[in-house]
């Protein structure tokens, strides 16, 4: 099944892709490739793999056929991932008119949406991690 998720513009999966390889706290939560990426999201009493891609803007959720509900869950849970929805606009105003040496960094990151961890425990242990490690 293959289904789409609208992204905010500016969105830039390939941004997204960079900021996941560098990342290693959740290097084990994906599998990704040049094109895109592959997890699994939970959707009511099963793990679902998905296989997210561009298609043009939007982005390309594939999976085994789900009925509609988890099709929803599924998106919802990729799009909150990849923060499809975050206003941007006034984030790259701001850089623009209030920060001029932070433009070299805007336009190097363009498109980048905040990764987020996959769930709650996964950032609380992470932060925890991080607190105790020098």
């Amino acid at each position: 099944m293959e289904q789409h998720l609208a992204t905010r513009s500016p969105f830039d999966l390939d941004q997204s892709l960079a900021f996941m390889r560098r990342f290693s706290p959740c290097a084990a939560d994906q599998i990704v490739d040049d094109t895109g990426f592959v997890t699994a999201v939970a959707a009511r009493d099963r793990a679902v793999a998905v296989r997210v891609v561009a298609a043009g803007a939007s982005l390309a959720l594939v999976h085994h056929p789900v009925d509609a509900d988890d099709a929803r869950t599924i998106a919802a849970a990729i799009g909150h991932r990849l923060g499809v929805d975050d206003d941007l606009a006034g984030f790259y105003q701001a850089a623009a008119d209030y920060a001029p040496g932070f433009r070299a960094i805007t336009t190097a990151l363009h498109g980048l949406h905040h990764v987020r961890f996959p769930s709650l425990a996964d950032i609380a242990v992470y932060a925890v991690l991080m607190q105790r490690t020098p």
